[in-house]
């Protein structure tokens, strides 16, 4: 029977060859530049010019929280310093860790997160007193949806910042 079937049936590489076939032959009949111009149906519209430069303010790259994005400073600490990183921090400690939890509270700064979780309100979940055991800082760096890089150059380029913030 197997024989019988097989002198009957095309092999599937004629199929595919047929198939593609007539998708060339419908895609000229459809689209070719011939059939357009002497058809009656109208052009379609000339794009639309370029846009004209947007401008977005005053901002401008000294005036960006981040400095050292684009890597052409020092990441460690003298070069942090000499941008203005850790500038007056100690006096912001001195006020206490209620005053500031409380500033970040009123700020409304959110995480930069995809749920941007309020900063203060992460912050307040802190121990107000240590017990002398060590204390750690950790940073949550994993980007790990899909095309999501936002922070790996502020982690790169300008360390300080990041922890500074943190």
């Amino acid at each position: 029977m197997e024989p019988l079937r097989s002198l009957f049936s095309p092999p599937r590489s004629y199929l595919a060859r047929c198939r593609q076939k007539e998708m060339v032959d419908f895609a000229r009949r459809s689209f070719s530049t011939q059939a357009a111009s002497t058809a009656s149906t109208p052009q379609p519209p000339p794009p639309p010019p370029p846009p004209e430069k947007t401008h977005f303010g005053g901002l401008k790259d000294e005036d960006r929280i981040f400095t050292n994005l684009y890597g052409l400073h020092d990441p460690f600490l003298k070069g942090a310093m000499k941008r203005g990183d850790w500038y007056r921090t100690k006096d912001l400690v001195l006020k206490g860790s209620d005053w500031i939890v409380n500033e970040m509270k009123k700020s409304g700064l959110r995480g930069r997160g995809g749920a941007g979780f309020p900063s203060g309100l992460k912050w307040s979940f802190m121990p107000k007193v240590s017990d002398g055991r060590p204390s750690y800082l950790v940073v949550n760096a994993d980007e790990s949806e899909p095309g999501t890089c936002k922070d790996r150059e502020i982690m790169r380029h300008d360390p300080h910042k990041l922890l500074e913030d943190a």
